[in-house]
């Protein structure tokens, strides 16, 4: 147990103490998911990157920031860096500069150890979101969305989206698109808006629905077999977005800023970038759960069997009503799934 961590949380949660250190070869997903994932408590996984040349060449024996090789390797490079003590909009400042002025303005502030500028009074710089690598990579994201999240997700657009409508409540009366103006605002602050988060949700549903869609043909049953772990985890998942389908109806209800829900499902289904959404989908939760990945996607069928239902989502309830066809389709009870 090291690294001491105590905040509250904007997500309406309040952890305070030291930061569980696990070894990640010894910890399996379900694990995971149970005692952080599915708290939202942090947790600090070593042993996972051993072997990886970065812990060999970018930090020093004692642990810190190997700097002689940064300055070496990738001196003028141009990089965007915070300036943690001056905001601008709603974050923090961006500056460019090259690898060698940040490293110098580091050396300058902290010396060549490398020791936290907090508390000093100067303001911290941070070098943030440094793409020096573009392909063949894995992103390990802190604002990834998932299973157990997606409520706080959600809770988050809400409270970014009222922020928004604040900072420009003064020409509310002189626009004539003021919450369009605010759906704007939301996206470039949040990453994405309401309409965003819809179309989010029914991707995200069609894509495990897919699997299942697999397994139920594969199967050449009435039902998939809810025993399996694989299925488990697709239900989880398609439970909660059920839940937060119902709760964005509810928040949404009476909300002048919510421009609708209404999906073209024929264009989702038939757009590209959703295949690949699909086949990353089973090939991410093949791994977790030790399966073999499918070699083939049977994608028109899947397509023709969401289109007897129907062309179009045009509201959250519709929504929920679609969710709970398939999921009675296939033999999942959604309501009541756990994982």
């Amino acid at each position: 147990m090291e690294a001491f961590w105590s905040e509250e949380s904007t997500m309406g949660l309040q952890i305070g103490g030291e930061i569980e250190k696990v070894d990640g070869n010894q910890l399996s997903y379900n694990e995971f998911a149970e005692k952080y994932l599915a708290k939202n408590f942090p947790v600090v996984l070593t042993g996972l990157m051993d072997d990886w040349r970065a812990c060999k060449n970018w930090v020093t024996e004692d642990g810190r920031p190997n700097l002689e090789f940064f300055s070496t390797h990738f001196a003028e490079s141009t990089v965007q860096v915070a300036d943690c003590g001056t905001r601008e909009f709603t974050d923090q400042k961006r500056i460019e500069m090259t690898v060698a002025q940040f490293i110098d303005q580091w050396v300058n502030q902290n010396g060549a150890g490398g020791s936290s500028t907090v508390g000093s009074g100067q303001s911290v710089l941070y070098l943030k979101d440094w793409h020096f690598v573009k392909e063949d990579t894995i992103s390990i994201n802190h604002n990834w969305f998932n299973g157990h999240n997606l409520s706080w997700v959600f809770d988050l657009l809400l409270r970014d989206y009222k922020e928004a409508q604040e900072y420009i409540e003064d020409i509310r009366d002189i626009s004539d698109d003021f919450e369009g103006l605010c759906q704007r605002n939301l996206a470039a602050n949040t990453g994405m808006n309401f309409v965003d988060f819809s179309n989010f949700l029914l991707r995200l549903f069609l894509a495990n629905l897919a699997q299942v869609f697999h397994q139920y043909t594969d199967s050449k049953t009435s039902s998939v077999s809810s025993s399996s772990q694989l299925t488990q985890h697709f239900t989880f998942n398609l439970s909660a977005i059920r839940r937060i389908v119902v709760k964005v109806e509810e928040s949404m209800d009476g909300l002048a800023g919510y421009p609708g829900f209404s999906i073209n499902l024929k264009d989702t289904l038939e757009d590209p970038e959703f295949l690949k959404l699909c086949i990353d989908v089973g090939k991410t939760y093949g791994m977790i759960h030790d399966q073999p990945s499918r070699s083939s996607y049977e994608h028109e069928a899947f397509i023709d069997e969401i289109l007897d239902y129907g062309s179009h989502i045009v509201s959250t309830k519709d929504f929920v009503k679609f969710i709970d066809f398939f999921c009675h389709k296939f033999g999942l009870i959604v309501q009541k799934a756990e994982f």
